[in-house]
């Protein structure tokens, strides 16, 4: 640190009002742990399953100011040779059924088009924690998977 010839104090004392020492004491307060997103649990699980190829198709658009998942319902693509192309949409446990309309009211051709390939799959991974035991009060991230088929894709406009 170099020290200011004014008053002998460091640059950052000078400029912030506050010296190395106080800086370096620790803090005592307890932290929150950082939450993991729906994505990072499922890539973490399709990764204990084998998949060797795994990437996040899901981007931010600042202009927006939204999550844009690809084609409009794909958070992660995965690849398990002769297995075809696994498309994920990761969610909480609760919106499993929110986004399955989603595809089938907003993403009914383009989920047509994707399954029409063969060996391309799609599933739905929702999150939520249950107890390890009954009676106890440790919990556990489990996956609810819903295979979307395309029997399940009907026009809902013929309904």
């Amino acid at each position: 640190m170099q020290a200011c010839p004014q008053t002998r104090k460091s640059h950052r004392e000078a400029n912030h009002g506050t010296s190395m020492n106080e800086l370096q004491t620790p803090v005592t307060a307890k932290r929150r742990k950082a939450s993991v997103s729906p994505t990072q649990r499922t890539i973490a699980l399709l990764k204990k399953q084998g998949y060797q190829h795994i990437a996040v198709v899901e981007h931010w658009n600042p202009h927006a100011r939204i999550r844009q998942d690809l084609f409009g319902f794909i958070d992660i693509l995965a690849i398990q040779p002769a297995a075809g192309l696994l498309a994920v949409q990761a969610c909480v446990g609760g919106d499993v059924n929110k986004r399955r309309e989603k595809i089938r009211r907003d993403r009914l051709e383009v989920a047509r088009v994707w399954l029409s390939v063969p060996g391309n799959r799609i599933e739905i991974w929702g999150w939520r924690q249950l107890q390890v035991e009954r009676g106890s009060k440790k919990k556990k991230w489990h996956p609810i998977i819903i295979p979307v088929e395309l029997a399940d894709l009907i026009d809902p406009s013929i309904e």
